[in-house]
C-alpha cells in the first residue's frame, strides 16, 4: 500500500533531472534502425522506440518504474551526475612540441581550414573510432 510518505519521496525523486544518452540501434544487417535511450546512473534504466521521441517517452516509462520500484524496495537512488555539459566551455589550453605545432598547421593549410578546424576534425574522428556506441542488437547483450 502506498503511503502519504512514499508518495511524497517518489514525487521528490521525480524532480530530479538525469543525464540521458540517446542512440540509434541498426539490426544484424544494417537495414533498419530503432533508437535506444538510457539514463546512466540508474542501470538498467532504458527506453527504447522506432523514432528518437518514442525511445524517450519509454524511458520516461522506464524512470518511473525504476524509482517506484528502488523505493518499494528501500533502496537509495543515484543523484544525477554533476557533469552535464553546461559545466564544460568547449575551450582548453594544449601546449605541444613545436616541430608537432608547425606540422599541424601546415596540414590545416593544405586543408584549407583553421588549426583550431583541423584539430577539433583529428580530435572527433579519433574519438568516435574509440568509444564504443552501440550499432546492433546483439553487441549491446
Amino acid at each position: 500500500m502506498v503511503t502519504k510518505e512514499f508518495d511524497k519521496a517518489y514525487q521528490e525523486e521525480l524532480k530530479k533531472e538525469f543525464n540521458i544518452k540517446l542512440y540509434p540501434v541498426k539490426d544484424d544487417d544494417g537495414s533498419e534502425t530503432t533508437w535506444s535511450a538510457e539514463i546512466p546512473e540508474l542501470p538498467g534504466c532504458i527506453g527504447a522506440g522506432d523514432t528518437p521521441f518514442e525511445a524517450l517517452l519509454a524511458l520516461e516509462d522506464a524512470r518511473k518504474s525504476w524509482i517506484e520500484i528502488a523505493l518499494l524496495e528501500g533502496k537509495k537512488i543515484p543523484e544525477p551526475a554533476a557533469g552535464d555539459i553546461f559545466n564544460y566551455s568547449g575551450k582548453f589550453t594544449l601546449r605541444l612540441p613545436k616541430t608537432l605545432h608547425k606540422e599541424l598547421a601546415e596540414r590545416a593549410e593544405q586543408e584549407s581550414v583553421s588549426l583550431n578546424q583541423y584539430l577539433l576534425y583529428l580530435i572527433a574522428k579519433r574519438h568516435y573510432k574509440t568509444v564504443s556506441y552501440p550499432v546492433s542488437v546483439h553487441e549491446r547483450e
